[in-house]
């Protein structure tokens, strides 16, 4: 069932509540008819029920947003005047009829005209609290995607630093990989232009471009340090939000990599069915990770658990376990 569905049902529901109350607290229309009177009450209560309604949909989609919200305040309290004098003049017409015995069944109860003004006040600050919650989610929204695309502006230059230094360091070396290395960037930044823009890929696509990326920084390492990537499961049918975790894979390239000692980076990729789970492990080389510091290009898993938080909210589990030896991030996703 879409959104729209939804909020198209719910509005069904609660008129529906709202029509229907009112007979449940005053029982007298059904005294109207026993006595054979009903008809001219349906029409009267149609008739003001349909005018509330009117006003619901008139102050919620017109009203607010062409005045309140253009601070047009006077303009906005005209067309209130205008809705409290419509709702007066709607009652004296009921008053005569059949529908005050509904509305004031004695002497003493309120008046019509105090009746129908307190249901056109919960109209109003009904539609006006639906509207202004609907705009304070409308610019939460906004200023998700703002920070949303403020990160992804930030992991890519990350990407270029880390990969173009991988590239330099074989070129000092005059290394026959370099001309490979070139062809892996190419084929990277070909994903992060024309697809990592996108809201979601496609997981494999994204598989291959931190396979690739992986790759790339093999080239640059030594003997001593060993690199164990898999990937398991089908990904093929499944979306993802591109370049979510690949901070993590940077991270324990950038503090798992010795050039004096042995050295471990372990990359599980496993999809099963729509979760994906990550699980990266490196050994802790320099001592700064330990207390999950990033680069002082400010990018790294903090900024990974933010992009999490803003597309897979109550949708992912991420686990961090650290000791003096190893580092590890886990990752879980339920996938779209």
């Amino acid at each position: 069932m879409s959104k729209k569905t939804q909020i198209l049902l719910l509005h069904i529901l609660v008129w529906i509540q709202f029509l229907i109350l009112p007979l449940v607290f005053f029982p007298a229309p059904f005294e109207l008819v026993k006595n054979g009177d009903a008809g001219m009450f349906i029409v009267s209560y149609l008739f003001t029920n349909a005018f509330l309604i009117f006003i619901f949909y008139f102050h919620y989609l017109y009203a607010i947003p062409a005045f309140y919200f253009k601070h047009q305040y006077y303009s906005y309290g005209a067309i209130i005047t205008c809705f409290i004098v419509l709702s007066i003049i709607l009652a004296f017409l009921t008053k005569n009829n059949h529908l005050s015995r509904f509305l004031a069944e004695g002497e003493n109860d309120p008046p019509v005209i105090g009746s129908v003004l307190i249901r056109l006040i919960i109209v109003l600050v009904a539609s006006f609290g639906l509207r202004i919650y609907q705009r304070w989610r409308e610019t939460e929204i906004e200023k998700s995607n703002v920070e949303l695309s403020y990160l992804k502006a930030q992991i890519n230059p990350h990407f270029l630093f880390n990969t173009l230094n991988g590239i330099y360091a074989l070129a000092v070396k005059k290394s026959d990989e370099t001309a490979g290395a070139i062809v892996k960037l190419s084929s990277i930044m070909r994903y992060v232009i024309n697809d990592a823009k996108e809201e979601y890929v496609s997981l494999d696509k994204e598989i291959k471009y931190v396979s690739d990326y992986i790759d790339l920084q093999k080239m640059r390492l030594n003997k001593y340090v060993k690199v164990n990537s898999i990937v398991e499961g089908n990904s093929i049918g499944n979306r993802i939000v591109p370049m979510l975790y690949i901070s993590f894979i940077e991270n324990a390239f950038k503090y798992g990599v010795s050039t004096e000692g042995e050295s471990i980076i372990e990359i599980q990729q496993t999809i099963f069915r729509n979760e994906l789970t990550i699980k990266v492990k490196n050994t802790i080389v320099h001592q700064n990770q330990i207390d999950s510091k990033v680069e002082e290009t400010g990018i790294g898993i903090e900024n990974s658990r933010l992009r999490l938080e803003q597309t897979y909210a109550g949708k992912f589990q991420m686990s961090i376990e650290k000791n003096e030896d190893f580092f590890v991030v886990e990752l879980k996703i339920e996938l779209k």
